[in-house]
């Protein structure tokens, strides 16, 4: 894998040609799955990723985050966020996200489950579509993902790789969605590279 975690420096991994649309992703594990531990899961899913056209600009570390409190007794999650470049169009990048999760040994399960791997796609291009999402379930899509400005496992990760993106809908910065609620960053650490 040619990506550092460096922003910057990544620029040459993805062709000059591609004139698609750049994109948010936020990967997420708290099981081993098919692919061994949730690290190993996240660092597969990236180059699956790449090898379906959506080329890697930047990672972010891996941060270790506690279960939802509503969730119960379960381990940690480990999360991550990338910025890529693809052309795509927002629902064939949704289901190649989905593709992969089921690749990994995801399952359809009830909401704060655990699972192998999770998939969000965060912004697309900074478009909005169908925003504020009114359900989750067999809901259209919903950019950006309507629940990411209240997620500090989200929000860490980007702050780290996408530090000015403003949230297409607030108009607001990674960076002030964490400053306005520092409760956002309880329990979440930094344990690893994404990429090594």
């Amino acid at each position: 894998m040619r990506v550092s975690n460096n922003a910057s420096s990544n620029s040459h991994s993805i062709p000059k040609a591609l004139a698609g649309a750049k994109c948010l992703i936020s990967l997420g594990a708290n099981v081993p799955g098919r692919w061994g531990a949730p690290a190993a899961t996240l660092r597969r899913a990236i180059s699956i990723l790449e090898q379906n056209q959506v080329f890697i600009a930047a990672c972010s570390r891996i941060y270790r985050t506690p279960a939802h409190p509503g969730a119960g007794l379960m381990p940690n999650f480990y999360n991550a966020a990338v910025i890529v470049q693809t052309n795509l169009p927002p629902a064939g990048i949704l289901r190649l996200l989905k593709k992969i999760e089921r690749m990994a040994g995801r399952r359809i399960k009830p909401r704060w489950s655990a699972r192998p791997l999770d998939l969000d796609l965060i912004d697309y291009g900074g478009r909005i579509l169908n925003w504020p999402a009114t359900t989750r379930v067999g809901s259209p899509l919903v950019l950006p993902h309507p629940f990411m400005h209240e997620r500090g496992f989200v929000l860490l990760p980007l702050d780290e790789i996408a530090p000015h993106w403003r949230h297409p809908v607030l108009g607001i910065s990674v960076g002030a969605l964490i400053r306005r609620d520092p409760g956002l960053r309880r329990g979440i650490a930094q344990v690893g590279q994404l990429i090594l």
